[in-house]
Parts: structure tokens; C-alpha cells; sequence
């Protein structure tokens, strides 16, 4: 399976970041001619890597990535993970399940979801705003959504504080 995962960085970059996020990505691959890793953008921090790994539960691959990446990248606490948008385009269905979940809720909570698991700390609202390209309102008219249908909960007005209240089998996993 091919993966790209993007790191932003908190901190100024640092061409070691390079070098962390490549032995990194060749720790999760066999073949590492397949890893691939570079800056976007210095000056905002992005950095990319993409890599092939064996196929897998994508949930044991985002468990694999988030430990490898805690354990060569120095800077750790100092970044966000995620997965580039292409990855979450194709959350099946438009309705999913009998949740009366739509395929773009189901896509909010697959990017919370996955963004908890792999920076330890549930997404900011301006988190959701620079990944799907949209509107602050926007953002929060979504997350008000989901909570009166009872996906998540949170406390107003308070930073980072999205909890997911649906079972792990109850969120879309990603193509």
C-alpha cells in the first residue's frame, strides 16, 4: 500500500528534520527505494514522506506510523501528522451505515479520528479549516452537527476538545 504522510512543523525547520523523516519511513518499508521524502515549503514547515508498506488493518498502520515516527523524528512533540487530503476523499457511501451519518460527517470524523490517534490531541477547528480548504463557519457549523447528532462531544469554547463518542467500527475507515 502506498502511503504520504505530512508532517507540519512547530519549530523552525532544520534540515535533520530530512534525514529523522526518512529513517522513519524506511523503518515502516521493505523496499526503500519506495521512500520518498521532502519539503513543500520550508518556510511553513511541510514536509512529506511517502513510502510503500506491507498491507495492513489501516488502523495497525496508523498505530505503526505514529510509533515510528515518535521514535526517529527528535522533534515529536514539536509537529502534527497527517494524511494529504487525497487520502480522505474516497470515504465510501454518501450515507454510511444507519447512522444517518453523510459521507462528508463520515469524512470529519475519519480526519478526527485519525488526526487524535496520530498527535495525541484531538483538532483544532482551524486544523479542519487548512484540510478541507473551508470557512471557519463552516468548520464550526460541521462540528455543531455532529454533536447534536451525537458523534462527538466537546466543551465550548474550550481549545482541542473533540471527543469521538462512536465505537471504532462506527467510523468510515479510508480507501
Amino acid at each position: 500500500m502506498n502511503v504520504t504522510v505530512e508532517i507540519l512543523l512547530y519549530t523552525q525547520f532544520n534540515p535533520n528534520d530530512l534525514k529523522d523523516m526518512f529513517d522513519a519511513a524506511e523503518s515502516l518499508t521493505n523496499d526503500s527505494d519506495s521512500v520518498h521524502v521532502y519539503e513543500l515549503d520550508s518556510k511553513k514547515g511541510r514536509i512529506f514522506a511517502e513510502f510503500t508498506i506491507d498491507n495492513a488493518a489501516q488502523r495497525t498502520v496508523v498505530d505503526k506510523i505514529a510509533q515510528k515516527f515518535k521514535t526517529y523524528i527528535s522533534n515529536y512533540d514539536d509537529i502534527s501528522i497527517s494524511f494529504p487530503k487525497e487520502a480522505f476523499k474516497s470515504v465510501k457511501a454518501t450515507k454510511l451505515s444507519n447512522t444517518g451519518m453523510t459521507k462528508k460527517q463520515g469524512k470529519y470524523l475519519s480526519f478526527i479520528h485519525y488526526y487524535t490517534k496520530l498527535n495525541k490531541t484531538p483538532p483544532a477547528e482551524s486544523d479542519f479549516q487548512k484540510y478541507f480548504n473551508v470557512s471557519p463557519p463552516s468548520v464550526h457549523s460541521m462540528i455543531l452537527k455532529l454533536e447534536e447528532k451525537g458523534f462527538i462531544s466537546r466543551i465550548p469554547n474550550s481549545p482541542r476538545s473533540i471527543k469521538l463518542l462512536l465505537k471504532r467500527s462506527e467510523i468510515p475507515d479510508l480507501d
